[in-house]
């Protein structure tokens, strides 16, 4: 069993990968914020991150801090120095229902230069999410 934490600004999104993750076994907290989220990684240890990397509008506003920036700043953090956190051990799994960047960059392939061990394509394959949690950890 596994402590994933999932950000994901779609409440209906969140809450169906919660329900294939509990029913898989694994412990869940769900965030729909990227700043909450940054914060309850600083509260609590946790072996993989699931992050939405395109945050609706509103919620940008609010936090200013979405999936890439959110992948970015435990990258940096857990490379700063040597953390008892867990930042460093943590696996990061990107998601995202967007379409290419303007400049053609997928956005799967820019959120692994960011550091993201895994990236998926929404709708998420809820069988090949949980292999793919059960081989990182």
């Amino acid at each position: 069993m596994s402590e994933i934490l999932i950000m994901e600004d779609d409440a209906d999104q969140a809450l169906l990968l919660r329900d294939a993750l509990v029913n898989a076994g694994h412990s869940v907290t769900v965030t729909y914020d990227g700043a909450e989220a940054w914060l309850l990684l600083q509260s609590k240890r946790f072996d993989v991150l699931l992050t939405d990397l395109y945050i609706a509008p509103a919620r940008k506003i609010s936090s200013g801090l979405g999936g890439f920036s959110l992948i970015g700043r435990i990258r940096q953090t857990s490379n700063d120095e040597e953390r008892s956190d867990g930042l460093s051990e943590m696996k990061i799994i990107a998601i995202t229902g967007g379409a290419n960047f303007l400049s053609g960059q997928n956005p799967l392939q820019m959120a692994s230069s960011f550091g993201a061990d895994m990236c998926f394509q929404k709708p998420v394959d809820f069988s090949a999410l949980i292999a793919s949690i059960n081989d990182l950890t």
